[in-house]
């Protein structure tokens, strides 16, 4: 159906990360005003960064992070000095690193966005302090901006699959 159609070219623009007041224009005509769509309002134009965007994002972001005085000023002299390395050489841990450190903190949620965890990877994201968390913070909320999306994009999704089916 047109309506079907319709929402595909939706999530295809939303997945590359464009605006998308035309598709969502054309899924509100078809849908008629039974679909709330209010969730997605505030994205309209911006779009949200594609998942992609957001896992090439991270490495930079997590470097600057652990640099300047976010993750050395709570280390002693030769954890900070084997720091002060892997930022001039742009080295960190990741995967899955235990621990409560700024680097350990911000592996684990960069391996657990990999495993598609989001919530966990935000619930992660709440232990950073200070610089680290300065820096983070608007991939944060990149990510949190994505995650009410995909929820908003699965609901009416269900919404539409009831209105299309026999009544």
């Amino acid at each position: 159906s047109a309506l079907a159609i319709a929402f595909n070219n939706l999530k295809r623009t939303m997945d590359r990360g464009e605006g998308f007041g035309s598709e969502l224009e054309a899924v509100k005509k078809l849908a008629g005003s039974e679909i709330d769509f209010s969730t997605l309002s505030g994205f309209v134009q911006s779009g949200i960064p594609s998942e992609q965007a957001l896992i090439d994002a991270f490495p930079k972001l997590a470097i600057e992070a652990i640099s300047e005085t976010g993750q050395i000023d709570d280390q002693s002299g030769w954890d900070k000095l084997v720091t002060k390395a892997r930022t001039a050489f742009r080295y960190r841990r990741t995967g899955d690193v235990e621990g409560e450190t700024t680097e350990a903190v911000l592996a684990r949620m960069e391996h657990k966005f990999k495993q598609g965890e989001v919530e966990n990877v935000l619930k992660e994201g709440e232990a950073l302090k200070g610089h680290a968390l300065r820096v983070m913070t608007p991939w944060l909320k990149q990510l949190e901006g994505r995650l009410q999306v995909e929820k908003a994009m699965h609901t009416l999704e269900e919404q539409l699959l009831v209105s299309l089916s026999p009544r």
